[in-house]
């Protein structure tokens, strides 16, 4: 069965899945299908999942990230590695960062996020500058989000 995702729905189920997650319950498979989607295919998605540390701490975030990627198919899981090297850069861990850039290239070499965080190791940003960027860009995205949730991004498998 194949159904519709609008903007709206999938940050809604980004913000179902991380609560059940903060509270030990296990995030439905449908649910992981449809956050993976939303992430991978609209970038006002992916960029309200790189604010979530605004909303409910980096190392929550972290954790979500990493359980979100190890649970999903290896090929699909880029952005969740690009996020985590996104976050992982903020706070300095810059050699984890580049591990996880490698696997977000070896799947997806074309996403553009993750060549943006390589050029931003290279260049040598201090993490603080990428942490005041995002709360910058965070409550925009939300805002675009809430103004347009019935966006469709897609049909879901």
């Amino acid at each position: 069965m194949t159904t519709t995702l609008t903007r709206g729905e999938a940050k809604d189920t980004i913000d179902f899945a991380i609560e059940q997650f903060i509270n030990d319950i296990e995030v439905s498979d449908g649910m992981l299908l449809t956050i993976t989607y939303a992430v991978n295919n609209d970038l006002q998605i992916r960029d309200y999942f790189l604010g979530l540390p605004a909303d409910y701490g980096m190392q929550t975030c972290v954790d979500f990230v990493n359980y979100l990627s190890r649970v999903t198919n290896e090929r699909e899981g880029y952005a969740y590695d690009t996020i985590s090297a996104m976050y992982h850069i903020e706070q300095g861990n810059t050699d984890l960062a580049k591990s996880l850039l490698e696997i977000a290239e070896k799947n997806n070499p074309d996403y553009n996020l993750m060549k943006l965080a390589k050029r931003i190791l290279s260049a040598g940003w201090p993490g603080s500058e990428l942490t005041r960027m995002r709360n910058e860009l965070h409550s925009s995205v939300v805002d675009t989000i809430t103004e347009e949730p019935n966006l469709l991004i897609g049909e879901v498998a």
